[in-house]
C-alpha cells in the first residue's frame, strides 16, 4: 500500500496549517525552529542554510549550530489525532494516488505515537488475493469471504476430477475428454475421448470405405455389413489387387532408373569438375633453427599449410617414435584431422628430404604414395627416416639449422557420391 501523506489522516485539518513546515509547506518531520520560533522541518532547513546562512521567515542570521528542537511541537505531533491509515482508500490509478473516505474501512481515532502499532494488525488492512493477482487488494476483514467468492477459486470437475479457476470450468466442461456422450449412429454411451476411436474402428452404422480401397475398390457401406462385401467380392478384390501391384511395381521401377540416371549424371558432373582442376605442386622449406635446443623436446612441429582444401603440417620425433624407431629421425606429413572437408579425400605423391649443407648430393630424400584422411591415423612417413646421429654429424646443421624440404603432389581428388565439391 502507497503511504498516505499525514495532511490527509490528521483528524482536525484546522491544526494542519499551524504544523506547517515554512519551507516545504507538509507537517512539520523533526521540527526544528530559528531564534524567533519558526519552524522547519530538519531535512528542509538544514539544505536551505548550505546556500543562506539566515531564517527563511524572519531573516535572523541563523546556522545549523543555532538551530533547536521544538520539544511542544514535538510532543503536539506525538499525541496529534489520526485517523487509522485504513479508513482511506487509494482512488487513483497507475502513479496518482488519490485517498478517499472508505466507509467500509477503519474507523479507529488514534494517536501519531501509537498509531503504527494499530495498523500492524488493523483488521481492515490490504491484502493481495492468494488466488489471482487480478482480484487486487482485498481488506482482510473481508478476504474470507472473498475467497469462496472468487471467480478465480479452485473447482473440481465432476468428470475428469481435475481442479479449474471458477471462471473457466464452463469452457473445460466444453472440452473435457472424460464427459459421457452418445454415439449419434449407434446410441453406445461412450467417453468424449474414445469417441473418435469407435467411430473409425467400432460403431457397427458408420458408413466405411472398402478395405481395399487403394487397390480400387470404391464401394461403402455401414460396418456391420463389411464382412458381408468381403465374401461377395473376393474375386474382384483379387483382380484390382493383382492389377494395383502391376501398376506400383511398374512405377517403382521408373523411379529407380530415374534416380539412376540422376546419380550417373551427378558423378560425371564431378568427374568433370575433378578433371578441370589441376592442383600445382606444393613445395614447402621448413628451416628448424636453434635446433640443439629445440631436439631436446623430442617432437619438433612445421607451422600449417593449406593444399586441396585441407590443412596439413609436418612433424618429426628427434629419437624415434617407438621402441624399436629409437635412434632415428621419424618423420610425417600430418593432415589436421580438425578441418577435414566432409567427403572428400586426396591420392597424393610426395618426397620429404634432409638437406645437407656440405653436400646436397648426400640429402636424404623419401618418397611416399597414400591417400589422405588415413584411417585410424592422421600422418604418413617414415619411422626410420635417418639416423639421429647422423644429422648431427655429417653436414645437415648449419648455424644450428635444419633444412627439411617437401613437395606435394595432388594425384587425384575423390568425393563420396552424396557430396558435391565447391566450384
Amino acid at each position: 500500500m502507497e503511504p498516505i501523506p499525514l495532511e490527509t489522516v490528521i483528524v482536525d485539518q484546522e491544526i494542519v496549517k499551524e504544523l506547517q513546515c515554512g519551507i516545504c509547506l507538509q507537517i512539520i518531520n523533526k521540527p526544528r525552529q530559528c531564534l524567533q520560533g519558526h519552524l522547519y522541518c530538519l531535512d528542509c532547513i538544514s539544505q536551505y542554510l548550505k546556500k543562506s546562512q539566515e531564517c527563511p521567515t524572519c531573516r535572523t542570521s541563523l546556522n545549523v549550530e543555532k538551530l533547536s528542537r521544538s520539544l511542544f511541537v514535538e510532543r503536539h505531533l506525538r499525541n496529534l489525532n489520526v485517523w487509522c491509515k485504513y479508513h482511506f482508500e487509494n482512488k487513483g490509478g497507475g502513479n496518482n494516488n488519490v485517498w478517499e473516505v472508505d466507509e467500509q474501512g477503519c474507523n479507529e481515532i488514534l494517536t501519531m505515537e501509537n498509531s503504527t502499532r494499530h495498523e500492524n494488525t488493523c483488521e481492515y488492512s490490504f491484502e493481495p488475493c492468494k488466488l489471482s493477482s487480478d482480484c487486487g487488494l482485498i481488506r482482510k476483514i473481508q478476504l474470507v469471504d472473498h475467497l469462496e467468492k472468487c471467480p478465480k477459486r479452485p473447482i473440481k470437475c465432476d468428470h475428469c476430477l481435475i481442479e479449474y479457476p471458477f471462471s473457466d470450468i464452463d469452457k473445460h466442461l466444453l472440452e473435457c475428454e472424460m464427459i459421457e456422450i452418445q454415439c449419434d449412429k449407434c446410441n453406445t454411451k461412450l467417453l468424449k475421448r474414445d469417441f473418435e476411436t469407435h467411430k473409425l474402428n467400432e460403431c457397427p452404422n458408420c458408413h466405411v470405405h472398402c478395405p481395399f480401397f487403394d487397390s480400387g475398390c470404391l464401394k461403402m457401406f455401414d460396418r456391420k455389413n463389411l464382412q458381408e462385401h468381403i465374401d461377395k467380392s473376393l474375386g474382384e478384390h483379387l483382380i484390382l489387387m493383382k492389377n494395383n501391384y502391376t501398376q506400383s511395381i511398374s512405377s517403382l521401377k521408373k523411379d529407380f532408373n530415374q534416380q539412376l540416371k540422376e546419380k550417373d549424371d551427378q558423378i560425371k558432373k564431378l568427374e568433370k569438375v575433378l578433371n578441370d582442376k589441376h592442383e600445382p605442386d606444393t613445395k614447402i622449406e621448413w628451416c628448424v633453427k636453434n635446433y640443439s635446443i629445440a631436439k631436446k623436446k623430442g617432437y619438433i612441429q612445421s607451422e600449417k599449410f593449406v593444399l586441396g582444401g585441407f590443412q596439413w603440417f609436418l612433424g618429426f620425433y628427434t629419437d624415434g617414435d617407438s621402441a624399436d624407431s629409437k635412434g632415428y629421425i621419424s618423420i610425417y606429413l600430418f593432415l589436421d584431422t580438425h578441418q577435414i572437408p566432409k567427403g572428400k579425400s586426396l591420392a597424393l605423391e610426395y618426397y620429404l628430404k634432409f638437406f645437407n649443407h656440405r653436400d646436397p648430393s648426400q640429402s636424404v630424400k623419401k618418397e611416399f604414395r597414400t591417400t589422405f584422411p588415413i584411417k585410424g591415423g592422421r600422418g604418413w612417413g617414415d619411422r626410420k627416416a635417418v639416423k639421429s646421429a647422423l644429422l648431427d654429424s655429417s653436414g645437415f646443421i648449419k648455424d644450428d639449422t635444419l633444412l627439411v624440404k617437401a613437395e606435394i603432389n595432388v594425384k587425384k581428388t575423390c568425393w563420396s557420391i552424396d557430396q558435391e565439391p565447391d566450384t
